[in-house]
């Protein structure tokens, strides 16, 4: 059996911790109907006093009244099939939640894309 160091349990606890509070957040988001549309690690700070993982950066957010965007607006890499591969059809929330998992692959992954060496994505990955 492998042991894990001290550093290691560490660095996986914040890495969970990353995910819920992160998870936590889009859920507020969603409530208020809000997609995000940018969620990815650069748009994740750390409040030290709070001692919580915050989502940052609603420069390219959307407030909808019925659930539904039709302007293609996301980062390379992290956008949604269903936004990436349209210009006329809608999206809903759901293309955050692709944003949140592909945030939290790159994290658990040494910051590597599907099918990449680095942190760069691929066109293999959609």
């Amino acid at each position: 059996m492998i042991e894990q160091t001290k550093a290691e349990i560490v660095a996986e606890n914040e890495k969970i911790k990353l995910a819920y509070d992160i998870g936590i957040a889009i859920d507020r988001v969603h409530k208020k109907r809000i997609i995000h549309r940018d969620i990815k690690l650069e748009n994740v700070f750390y409040d030290d006093k709070q001692q919580c993982y915050k989502l940052g950066d609603f420069g390219i957010a959307r407030t909808t009244d019925d659930g539904m965007a039709s302007t293609v607006a996301f980062t390379k890499g992290y956008g949604a099939p269903e936004v990436v591969g349209t210009l006329d059809d809608k999206y809903d929330c759901t293309a955050d939640i692709y944003s949140y998992g592909m945030m939290l692959y790159v994290l658990l992954n040494e910051l590597r894309f599907p099918e990449s060496n680095d942190y760069h994505p691929t066109v293999f990955q959609y």
